[in-house]
């Protein structure tokens, strides 16, 4: 798409041509789930984000720090229901999760250790993966490697990937592949189908930092592994084209994907905000309600664990 002809279609979603006449302008997110919300120190306020999410009616969110998050979780839970006693809503649920951020192999002793505390959700290494040093920071591949978390040796699976992926599979909990490289990730979504787990996903597939493909959401999809776009992909953050995200999205297809913010950070603003926009993409790009309650509120809380709720009742 030329210069002339994204500019003409910014216009006409200004002008509301291309959404449903009758979108809500408005942060009322019944019943959403966001998988991936950055806070910590030069980033958002937990509590602050929880609260606006309350008041939006977002149903769950998941801490992502290098650092365990699960306490903070907790933490914050037991403060909204100080705030919100007595005032008839009911607060967002706050979850923890523990990053594997680690240079060498994965642990999955580090992994089960919280997990066994309740956290919901293990990432592979972000950061301080071979891929991230070698795409964000510009390391040639084999510098990556030496310096950053890899998981593969002559082309098969560590034992430490593996055991990480039997103790999501033990605790029921959600499995992020983080920042791993495509053959990594490609590798792990073998894996996970072959011993059965059922809550593995890929955080933003099209961020530059992952360099996946279409073609590839939709072979990681045929695994069963959940793909996770998150706003931050569409946002000023990475530019990726919309209509590029949705064409993604029908080809892994909507019952293998989830919506989420990766926001928090000073870019992205508080996940509310994200959501909404989100929910403004996806109805541009011609999902329909049902489809978009399947990936913002019925998946995620499937892969936390949570029970079902009926989306709210319209007209």
């Amino acid at each position: 798409m030329n210069d002339l002809a994204r500019m003409q279609r910014a216009y006409a979603v200004i002008r509301g041509r291309d959404l449903p006449t009758s979108y809500p302008l408005s942060f009322q997110l019944p019943g959403v789930v966001d998988l991936h919300v950055h806070v910590g120190v030069g980033l958002s306020a937990p509590l602050d984000l929880a609260r606006h999410a309350t008041e939006a009616g977002m149903r769950a969110l998941v801490f992502k720090t290098p650092s365990p998050t699960l306490d903070l979780a907790r933490t914050v839970n037991e403060a909204l229901a100080l705030l919100y006693q007595g005032s008839g809503k009911t607060p967002v649920e706050c979850f923890g999760g523990v990053v594997l951020e680690t240079a060498g192999p994965p642990p999955p002793e580090l992994a089960r250790r919280w997990l066994a505390k309740g956290a919901r959700v293990v990432w592979f290494a972000t950061g301080s993966s071979a891929n991230h040093r070698r795409r964000a920071h510009g390391l040639s591949w084999a510098a990556a490697r030496r310096e950053g978390q890899y998981v593969l040796r002559r082309g098969q699976l560590i034992p430490d990937a593996v055991a990480v992926i039997e103790t999501a599979i033990e605790y029921g909990a959600a499995l992020s592949f983080g920042h791993l490289s495509r053959e990594e990730v490609l590798a792990l979504a073998a894996e996970a189908e072959r011993r059965g787990l059922r809550s593995a996903f890929v955080d933003h597939p099209l961020n530059p930092v992952m360099g996946l493909t279409i073609d590839d959401c939709a072979r990681i999809a045929s695994h069963g592994v959940f793909l996770n776009f998150t706003a931050a992909e569409f946002s000023p953050l990475f530019g990726i084209d919309p209509a590029d995200i949705a064409r993604a999205i029908r080809a892994a297809g909507v019952e293998q994907v989830v919506l989420s913010s990766d926001a928090g950070h000073p870019v992205m603003g508080d996940p509310a905000e994200a959501m909404r926009c989100w929910r403004a993409i996806a109805l541009w790009q011609g999902f329909s309600d049902a489809e978009i309650w399947r990936m913002m509120c019925d998946q995620p809380a499937r892969l936390l664990g949570l029970p079902a709720v009926a989306p709210p009742a319209t007209g």
